[in-house]
């Protein structure tokens, strides 16, 4: 039974790493296809990457006013990106024996946010990043608290910077504090946020490996 309970979760993992992989694959074709536009250039031609939030690229319309030939692209990157993130969560807790409701709270809460934010490609996009915001910050808190027991310290700074970085982005949006530089940031934030969640996965991986090792001893 715990063979098989490894094998999913590497399973999980190896998922995992490839939505990431697929979503800035499929995000850097959307930003080929994207007509142009952005809210302080609404004449520019094609997708600028200091100026274009990364959810233009999933609007019907393009900020120019032409049909936005990207979306689809676009969504389908958010797709794997979702995905990716999902099955993090689920596997991650794997890395923490026992604190069960921690756990499980972890879990669940992470794997929510994704499920709210595919619903970005519908529209509602404050209320969307808002709900998957909170529900994705108590996990990465929680991911935080048993990392920082588990000795992991390392972890535990870079997630909270990457945490500081998702916070100032809706501190930006709300308040039009350094908002001009907000599109770069967001690419920045999410980058980080990728990096972090990767190398855990790797962390977990190799957790496992070793579990497997010391079984067979």
């Amino acid at each position: 039974m715990l063979v098989i309970q490894n094998k999913l979760l590497k399973l999980s993992i190896w998922l995992s790493w490839s939505g990431f992989a697929l979503f800035l694959i499929f995000y850097l074709v959307a930003a080929m296809n994207y007509p142009g536009g952005s809210f302080t250039n609404p004449g520019q031609n094609g997708f600028s990457f200091s100026e274009n939030y990364l959810c233009d690229l999933l609007d019907n319309v393009a900020l120019n006013g032409i049909l936005n030939s990207a979306k689809v692209y676009a969504r389908i990157s958010l797709g794997f990106l979702a995905l990716g993130i999902l099955l993090f969560w689920f596997h991650l807790p794997a890395m923490f024996p026992g604190k069960k409701l921690r756990n499980q709270v972890m879990r669940i809460s992470g794997m929510t946010a994704m499920l709210i934010m595919v619903f970005l490609a519908a529209g509602n996009h404050d209320i969307i990043t808002r709900l998957a915001g909170l529900f994705g910050s108590i996990a990465m808190i929680l991911a935080f608290v048993a990392l920082y027991k588990a000795g992991s310290k390392g972890f535990v700074f870079f997630g909270i910077a990457c945490l500081l970085l998702i916070i100032f982005n809706y501190y930006s949006y709300e308040t039009g504090f350094l908002r001009k530089y907000l599109p770069l940031i967001q690419k920045i934030s999410t980058v980080a946020g990728l990096l972090w969640f990767s190398l855990l996965n790797l962390k977990l991986y190799r957790f496992l490996k070793e579990n497997k090792k010391n079984q067979s001893v």
